[in-house]
Order: structure tokens, then sequence, then C-alpha cells
């Protein structure tokens, strides 16, 4: 497929509610669902409540996990997992589920802060190496460049996180210096500022 086809099936999956129901047979969704996902969390499950609980599972697996937030602070509590679901599942959110070979797989997610985006991702132990956080940012990537309500996108990977950094070089971010963060409150983070023309 095309990946002007792939970015609008994105786009048009992005556009759906977590809990609504989204076609199996369409084969733009199909494809997208490869990549990025948002509308149908989990492939396999028929409930929206199911739906919801398998999404907040991959995200306990990314936050929840000391050893994914080994560079974030730490892991999060059970209450902050679920705080943090609901947030993403809101329409509009930009916060998109990875999914590879039908099981969830990490997210992605860009956000407004101040007048530019700052973006994210984090793949499951399981399924990193495989290049499925570059693919998925990437395409989130051409998302907020369609959304054209910005026209630079930041990330902030720490210091000490070459897998990130790495990503955001393949990508063709400019690294503009080191910062330093307070992520979460109380913990402090020395990271790379990248920025990304969507121009």
């Amino acid at each position: 497929m095309p990946r002007s086809l792939l970015v609008a099936a994105i786009v048009a999956v992005a556009s759906r509610s977590l809990a609504a129901d989204c076609p199996t047979t369409d084969p733009e969704v199909v494809a997208a669902r490869a990549a990025v996902e948002t509308s149908c969390p989990c492939v396999t499950a028929t409930s929206a409540g199911a739906r919801r609980e398998c999404a907040r599972g991959v995200l306990r697996g990314l936050v929840g996990d000391p050893a994914m937030m080994v560079h974030l602070g730490g892991p999060e509590t059970e209450a902050k997992v679920a705080e943090r679901h609901e947030r993403y599942a809101v329409p509009g959110s930009n916060q998109f589920k990875i999914v590879a070979g039908g099981e969830g797989a990490g997210w992605v997610g860009y956000w407004e802060r101040d007048d530019v985006y700052e973006i994210g991702w984090a793949v499951l132990p399981a399924f990193q190496g495989r290049g499925l956080a570059s693919a998925a940012t990437a395409l989130a990537l051409d998302r907020a460049r369609v959304e054209g309500s910005r026209r630079f996108v930041h990330a902030y990977p720490s210091v000490d996180n070459p897998a990130s950094n790495a990503l955001c070089r393949r990508l063709g971010f400019e690294l503009l210096g080191e910062d330093e963060f307070e992520f979460p409150p109380g913990s402090f983070m020395r990271c790379n500022d990248w920025c990304f023309d969507l121009g």
C-alpha cells in the first residue's frame, strides 16, 4: 500500500473513539493496524470493555515496568496507569497503540507543548529490535504534518537512552543540545532536545 494511503487510513482510524467498534475487513484499516492503532486497541477482543482492558494492559507493560521506565523516573502506579489510559482514550488525544501481528506492541503519541508538539514512544521488550518504534513514530509525524497546527515536533530522550536517540537521528530530527527536565515531578533527568521540522 502506498505510504499516503496508509497515513490516510491511520488518520481515519484515529478519528474514531477507543470504545467504538471498527470494521475488520477494510483493507486500509487492516494495513493501518500493522503500524499504529487507536480505535481497535485489541484486534481479538470483542467487547468495548475487553478492548479497553487490553489497551490498559499494554500501557501497564510500558509505564508500569521498572525496566521500561529506567530513563523516566521509575514505574507508575496502577492508579496512574489507569489515569493515563483514560487520557489517552479520549478521541483526538493523538495517542496511538502500536500493533504488530494483531498484538499490542507499544505506544506512540504527540501533544501540544507551548507552540510546538512533543512526541514520545515506547515498545514492549518482546517487540523491540524490529523497527516498530521508528515506523510508528514516522507515521505519527506524518499525521502531525497533516493536522498542520504546529511546525516543529520535539523529542526529549534521556542522554542515557541510546535507542531513542538513534531513532531521532534516523528519522531526521536535528539535535539542538542537552537540557534538564523534571519528570516525573521530583525526578530530574538530562535529555537531548531533538527537533523535527514538519514544514
